[in-house]
């Protein structure tokens, strides 16, 4: 927008700089009188002057150096600057990244013993991504870096020969709600401090909270038990492991404090939330 109005403000100052031009010929020519080429110069630096106070500065360096997303892992998966992780025992490595900016980054191949053809993954802001990896099934550890966009790089690493871990599919559901959470918590979101753990298991999802819920009002409960469970159900969602019907319908829900139920989710409405604090 800023660029725009800069635009046009340069095309009204050239037009009032040529009508200053030809006023002064006609006045020279005694067409007109010698009192309108100041007027016209006076109007066309007023215009220049207004346009610039409005518009401002263009600040070029805040695009130039945003990073359009970043990888999505689990603290203990970073060593030495190099993210790690697991194959699911067929070659496979499906790795996240969480969108900073609409706009894409690149999966490139950082490993001068084995080839890789370059894969875009579009992301959009605020959104977790998830994309496949394939390999050679008995391939050994391959290096990659992704490009996060105006130079920002990281490095990671798809390790290879991996059993099927298939029948964890249980835990990685609770390790993906764990990396979410962990997100949510870097990014400052006030309700994630109530929050300890968030679980998943037979169709019910679990919140563990610290004892400072305790001092929240009911109206705060309501807001935590709603970010808490959207979260927990966009990540279900994401993973396939409930429908998109399913994730907007809501599910059985507890919140606890230790082992003691402090809320849960009515029957016929999954966000009506009740509470015994």
């Amino acid at each position: 927008m800023k660029m725009a109005l800069a635009n046009l403000t340069l095309v009204l100052v050239a037009l009032g700089l040529i009508a200053f031009v030809v006023s002064i010929v006609l006045a020279i020519m005694k067409k007109i009188k010698w009192r309108y080429p100041p007027i016209i110069l006076v109007v066309t630096l007023v215009v220049l002057v207004v346009a610039v106070e409005a518009i401002g500065p263009i600040d070029e360096s805040k695009s130039a150096d945003v990073r359009v997303g970043k990888l999505v892992y689990s603290k203990g998966d970073k060593e030495d600057g190099t993210v790690y992780y697991d194959t699911n025992g067929n070659g496979q490595a499906t790795i996240k990244v969480k969108g900073l900016a609409d706009g894409q980054v690149v999966v490139q191949n950082d490993d001068d013993e084995h080839d890789f053809k370059d894969q875009i993954v579009k992301v959009k802001k605020g959104k977790t991504t998830k994309t496949t990896i394939k390999q050679p099934e008995k391939q050994d550890d391959h290096d990659y870096v992704l490009d996060e966009g105006n130079g920002h790089k990281e490095r990671f690493c798809v390790l290879g020969g991996n059993e099927d871990l298939s029948a964890d599919a249980g835990s990685t559901i609770n390790d993906d709600l764990a990396d979410r959470l962990s997100e949510e918590k870097d990014d400052g979101s006030s309700w994630a401090r109530y929050v300890t753990k968030v679980t998943y298991k037979d169709k019910h999802i679990t919140v563990h909270l610290n004892s400072n819920v305790y001092a929240l009002n009911h109206k705060a409960l309501d807001n935590l038990a709603r970010m808490s469970q959207g979260m927990a159900l966009a990540v279900l969602d994401e993973e396939d492991e409930i429908s998109d019907s399913k994730a907007s319908e809501g599910m059985s829900t507890q919140w606890k404090v230790g082992d003691d139920i402090v809320g849960y989710t009515g029957l016929g409405n999954y966000h009506n939330y009740k509470w015994n604090i």
